[in-house]
């Protein structure tokens, strides 16, 4: 989403007869909404570390979620345009699988992002301002509902590739972030999350 798009707009252009936007995009605005909420409830939180450079941080991880959105788009567009051409002119597969991978980075780095989100998000939450606690619960949602979408995502684009290998790399950047993924879904689950 532009930032002079309106919401409307883009839920008009989501639900439109286009491929794009589409789950990539809806996975980036997902992770910008977590951090957008997760802003808000660190500037009315006075216990724990919710300093300036903390909240700004968040502002700018909002404003990359959105550009990692038109990542996808234009990832998905190329990865199109490759299909296409590959139709006209015969498959290529290496070039094929190249434009599998590229589709597959936005997706990644929104994933990789909301990673990172999330293990800020386990480190303060404890302390943010107890009467936003639905409003906490829900940044912890929105960023497990955010890796989800970002590596369903992935995986289709890596499923894909004509050589299982190129995959690998992928896989394990995913991976490296297994115990991130643990502890938000503890703290998600939590009754008092709930």
């Amino acid at each position: 989403m532009r930032a002079n798009t309106s919401i409307g707009d883009w839920l008009d252009a989501l639900a439109s007869r286009n491929p794009t936007p589409g789950g990539g995009a809806v996975a980036a605005h997902l992770g910008a909404q977590s951090t957008a909420l997760f802003a808000m409830v660190c500037r009315y939180s006075k216990h724990g570390d919710f300093g300036p450079q903390f909240i700004a941080a968040l502002d700018a991880s909002t404003q990359r979620f959105l550009e990692l959105g038109e990542a996808d788009e234009a990832a998905y567009k190329t990865l199109i345009k490759s299909l296409k051409t590959g139709r006209q002119n015969g498959f290529e597969p290496d070039q094929i699988d190249a434009a599998y991978l590229q589709a597959a980075e936005p997706p990644l780095m929104i994933f990789e992002l909301a990673a990172k989100i999330a293990r800020q998000f386990q480190t303060v939450q404890a302390s943010t301002n107890q009467n936003l606690a639905s409003d906490t619960a829900m940044v912890g949602l929105m960023l497990d509902c955010t890796l989800k979408c970002a590596e369903l995502n992935i995986h289709i684009n890596l499923d894909a590739c004509t050589d299982p290998a190129l995959a690998a790399p992928y896989l394990d950047r995913i991976q490296s972030h297994s115990e991130t993924r643990q502890s938000l879904t503890a703290i998600i689950t939590k009754p008092s999350a709930q």
